[in-house]
């Protein structure tokens, strides 16, 4: 700041530094300090001020505090991969320590020197492979702490791999690996699908069936192992087209808890002994398509909670004109078809399911399905009326 000052008996008034010649040569400037009020964690780490004593002082601050444009910026680069695509997606988060924030009474406080605050970014990089291609796996290089990018990166992702095997999954959907009746993250079963973060919500899941063996689906697509009500695995279609899906006799709690799965293609599957809860809880489960599957000759039926509570269910397609598959009572609110849900069965059986003991109680919502548009494609299912 500028001050009076007194040199050899002269005075000046408001001099804002004095440049004073050095005995080695040269000249140093001088200012008065007093008035400095940034303090080491105000200043850049790295960077050098004088403080309002004089001193010397190197700043400490690493990107906590001040203004969003303050703040460090982070060169992220995404190097795509050939015939795979990587997407990513970033949600900022507030990282370091706080301390001594409890204060009383009237007294001041100066919380910068008790928080050592960061700004960091989780991310969520997703690989989606060209059709007839196996995804590789994301990576990241760079600056990361506890996971989180606190600095450039650089986001790839291993080679994709043709599939060899002539199978072509849908592009956008995301392959599990079906071994012994287990799911695996990849083709060589080393990774167990163990956990639902290892799928993004809303994912299209493609099951490739490696040993063709499998005879149960209990439980299978809630690999947290969490309660119904809290939300199992949240995919928003599966298509089963290559599961070999004749031995599977275990439907029971399946796809329980799915609160973003929207249909469910069950095309081929044979006579199966267990459905209980089997869509228990989807809350978004709209359409139901089936055609062999068949339960009706089965010593005890057990539909409780197949399709409850699945409030948002309009169609169940049956597409088949023997009645092999039944509920207990189709209009029971436990062991039924929801109320707001239409049956559709093929015109000529139609008497035949209207008839039927386990379905005569929905007799008025039982139509024929050739009065609806069905499209069937890539394990998702669609229904529209037919205009008159």
């Amino acid at each position: 700041m500028k001050v009076d000052v007194k040199l050899a008996g002269n005075s000046y008034s408001g001099v804002p530094s004095v440049l004073i010649p050095l005995k080695s040569g040269g000249k140093a400037r001088f200012c008065e300090v007093s008035d400095t009020t940034a303090k080491a964690s105000d200043v850049a780490q790295g960077k050098t001020f004088y403080d309002a004593d004089g001193n010397y002082t190197e700043g400490t601050r690493t990107g906590s505090g001040g203004t969003a444009a303050e703040a460090a910026s982070y060169r992220v680069t995404i190097q795509q991969v050939p015939h795979q695509t990587i997407e990513v997606t970033f949600t900022p988060q507030v990282t370091g320590n706080l301390t001594g924030f409890k204060k009383s009474g009237s007294q001041s406080a100066e919380l910068t020197s008790e928080a050592n605050l960061a700004l960091s970014y989780a991310f969520d990089a997703e690989v989606i492979a060209d059709s007839g291609w196996i995804k590789g796996n994301p990576t990241i290089s760079g600056a990361l702490k506890n996971g989180l990018i606190c600095g450039d990166v650089v986001i790839s992702a291993t080679e994709a791999i043709e599939d060899a095997s002539g199978l072509r999954m849908p592009v956008g959907y995301i392959p599990l690996y079906l071994s012994d009746g287990r799911l695996y993250m990849d083709k060589d079963l080393q990774g167990k699908f163990n956990n639902k973060s290892l799928v993004k919500d809303g994912a299209k899941l493609f099951i490739v069936d490696i040993t063709k063996n499998t005879t149960s689906m209990n439980d299978m697509f809630n690999p947290s192992k969490v309660s119904f009500a809290e939300g199992t695995l949240a995919e928003s279609v599966i298509d089963f087209s290559n599961v070999e899906k004749g031995a599977i006799t275990d439907l029971g709690v399946a796809f329980a808890g799915n609160q973003k799965l929207e249909s469910l293609d069950l095309s081929g599957f044979g006579n199966v002994t267990a459905m209980y809860s089997m869509c228990a809880f989807c809350s978004s489960l709209k359409c139901v398509y089936i055609d062999t599957l068949s339960n009706s000759k089965n010593k005890t039926i057990n539909t409780y909670h197949m399709f409850a509570p699945c409030s948002s269910l309009e169609y169940l397609i049956i597409d088949n004109v023997n009645v092999d598959f039944v509920m207990q009572d189709a209009a029971d609110a436990d062991k039924g078809v929801p109320a707001s849900a239409k049956i559709l069965v093929p015109r000529a059986a139609l008497d035949a399911y209207k008839a039927d003991s386990h379905w005569k109680s929905a007799a008025d919502r039982i139509l024929p399905m050739e009065e609806f548009n069905i499209v069937r494609k890539d394990g998702r299912v669609t229904v529209t009326p037919k205009a008159v």
